[in-house]
């Protein structure tokens, strides 16, 4: 349940992705109840970093 802009409640998700800027591909998703994304930049940033670095270290 996240509590809306009008002060009712509604079962909702907030979702952030990051975008690899050369290919357009989805590189990293997170997905929470929480209904303000003010925290979620550096954790979203922290799996792309991590799965960019994976991919370059199996090459």
């Amino acid at each position: 349940m996240m509590k809306g802009k009008k002060g009712n409640f509604l079962v909702a998700y907030n979702i952030q992705s990051a975008v690899d800027y050369d290919t357009k591909l989805i590189c990293g998703i997170n997905v929470t109840q929480s209904p303000t994304d003010h925290y979620e930049p550096p954790q979203i940033a922290d799996k792309a970093i991590k799965k960019h670095r994976k991919k370059h270290q199996n090459t």
